[in-house]
């Protein structure tokens, strides 16, 4: 009876975690190349690891969304050399630019904006930059990757 028991509660401890991780946005749309104009995404894949911290995320020292797990934001900008920098934060009584209350909010507090990325780019392009690993990643790789996750760009709200 007991090994009922555990199994039990050991498969509904991992659909909890699973659904804690499944990404619940509708599907992922490119949107249109501005000609004269340079896209830049960043996206945190939906993971369990580090899912109570979301990620301030700047480019140029500009705020374009708060990053939870699963999330995307975009920037539309001018061409040129962009710094892509990120502040830790907490998913806990946190709402746009604040940083929230926990373990997260603590470090962001204490560390303020990290430069992730710097990076030059051109008109027309599009760019990817994985959050909290500030890397670049190629399109098609992406684009695979993105699949799912919630736009959380402060236009989109």
């Amino acid at each position: 009876m007991i090994r009922w028991k555990y199994l039990f509660f050991m498969t509904f401890v991992a659909a909890m975690l699973a659904a804690c991780a499944s990404p619940s946005g509708p599907p992922f749309v490119l949107q249109p190349v501005v000609p004269d104009q340079t896209t830049i995404y960043a996206f945190r894949i939906a993971s369990i690891v580090g899912g109570g911290n979301s990620y301030l995320t700047a480019v140029n020292d500009k705020f374009i969304g708060r990053l939870d797990s699963g999330t995307y934001a975009v920037y539309v900008t001018e061409p040129g050399r962009k710094v892509v920098s990120m502040r830790a934060g907490s998913i806990f009584f946190g709402e746009g630019e604040e940083l929230g209350w926990g373990l997260g909010a603590f470090v962001g507090a204490v560390d303020g904006y990290v430069e992730m990325l710097e990076f030059d780019t051109e008109p027309g392009k599009i760019y990817f930059v994985q959050i909290p690993d500030g890397d670049l990643i190629p399109n098609d790789k992406a684009l695979q990757m993105m699949d799912r996750l919630e736009n959380v760009t402060l236009e989109a709200k």
